[in-house]
């Protein structure tokens, strides 16, 4: 299963256009955005759950994103990035952080990670494979966390 996560995480080619523009996002929006891709991934990923937490369908070019499918939120800075459906998808936030110390402030909520030379780390949370990785650059640092369908529902 988390074969399947880095290969979708990794198929998310519109994460990095995303993430640069959208402002610096607080570490306590990414946090809770982070948890609404759980509920959004409760049993297989469905995107409609996210509308009712606060989450609404980006424009690309005057239409809606199709697959993958981006989501804005109406008072958080982060993105949501949906691909695929059911046990096929997955969910990422991703985010514009405030500098490459951020990074490491937010990984810290999780103990006994370990990343490799890339700056990725797959694991499992709550039954979900999880995978973060630092992504944009040493001037505009970002992060993306994939969470994956619950395993054993």
């Amino acid at each position: 299963m988390l074969k399947a996560l880095l290969v979708a995480a990794a198929a998310i080619g519109l994460a990095p256009i995303a993430v640069a523009k959208v402002p610096v996002a607080p570490l306590p929006d990414i946090y809770e955005s982070y948890n609404d891709c759980f509920v959004a991934t409760a049993d297989g990923v469905d995107a409609g759950k996210l509308e009712p937490l606060g989450w609404k369908l980006a424009d690309i070019d005057g239409k809606p994103s199709a697959d993958p499918k981006i989501f804005g939120h109406v008072t958080r800075a982060p993105l949501i990035i949906v691909g695929g459906q059911g046990d096929n998808g997955m969910c990422a936030v991703v985010a514009k952080l405030e500098s490459a110390a951020a990074f490491d402030e937010l990984v810290s909520a999780w103990q006994g990670i370990k990343f490799d030379k890339k700056g990725e780390a797959s694991f499992m949370a709550e039954g979900h494979p999880v995978m973060i990785a630092r992504t944009g650059s040493k001037d505009a640092p970002a992060v993306r966390l994939a969470v994956g369908p619950r395993v054993g529902k």
